[in-house]
């Protein structure tokens, strides 16, 4: 979940339990997380993004886009990621969040910008995902690559989150809960505009 996670964190739970129903109709199991959220625009000085995520029975599809502006009115680029998820028990902290695992990812990125493209093909730390022929508006797959294009097994996320009515919060990462295994689950919640609103 490399572009993913670099972009502030992921997913949740509820604030006071955790729990599945069965929806005969569909024929799968559903959660507290059914459904799309998404947060308004977060700005943090300059750049600014949006984010929205679908949870279909035990599939999340999330969308991140990112804008040169304060306001999420300049496209920049799009980040998109689709995978299965597990949840699990309460998290040792904080209070109230609960465990949710993240596997199975696809990850995708779109340039919005002609200038995003021309840093793409033209400034190879810039982080290409050894690409050299990006074009605006054209979605690549970059699952089980770094950004300099060598090989990255895809590996399980593990997070934490919680639900409070319509508002979903998700763990922010550290260096030292970078969510990479489960001993190092995100401590803490994203707060504020970070959150993401039952749509």
């Amino acid at each position: 979940m490399k572009i993913l996670l670099a972009l502030p964190v992921l997913i949740f739970a509820n604030g006071c339990s955790v729990k599945e129903s069965s929806d005969s109709s569909a024929g799968s199991s559903t959660t507290v997380l059914e459904g799309t959220w998404s947060t308004g625009c977060v700005s943090a000085d300059g750049p600014s993004s949006k984010r929205v995520i679908t949870v279909k029975g035990n599939t999340i599809s999330q969308t991140f886009n990112g804008f040169s502006d304060a306001s999420c009115a300049s496209d920049l680029v799009q980040a998109r990621q689709e995978a299965t998820f597990t949840l699990g028990a309460a998290a040792t902290a904080p209070a109230g969040a609960a465990k949710i695992d993240i596997a199975n990812s696809k990850e995708f990125l779109t340039p919005k910008s002609d200038v995003y493209v021309n840093s793409l093909n033209t400034s190879p730390g810039f982080g290409n995902y050894g690409k050299s022929d990006w074009a605006l508006n054209v979605e690549v797959e970059i699952t089980g690559k770094k950004d300099d294009g060598s090989a990255e097994p895809e590996t399980t996320e593990f997070n934490i989150y919680s639900v409070s009515g319509t508002t979903l919060c998700l763990g922010k990462t550290s260096d030292t809960n970078d969510g990479k295994s489960d001993a190092k689950r995100p401590t803490t919640l994203a707060t504020g505009v970070e959150c993401l609103t039952k749509q």
